[in-house]
């Protein structure tokens, strides 16, 4: 019976096992991922800033 922990790890070592192509593949693929998840959170950051922006200025206009 193997262990726990070495049955885990079975899906990282066939990625690190594989030629030098693939292993570049995967990060490729990996690093626009993860760029693509920045780039949503720093465009929803802003949308919701912008938001409450335009909420604030209008509960703050002088009333006469």
């Amino acid at each position: 019976m193997k262990p726990r922990f070495a049955t885990k790890w079975l899906p990282f070592r066939r990625v690190l096992s594989q030629r030098g192509q693939a292993t570049v593949e995967y990060a490729i693929v990996f690093l626009w991922g993860v760029a693509v998840v920045f780039a949503t959170f720093e465009a929803l950051q802003m949308a919701i800033s912008n938001f409450y922006y335009d909420v604030v200025s209008l509960l703050c206009l002088p009333i006469p």
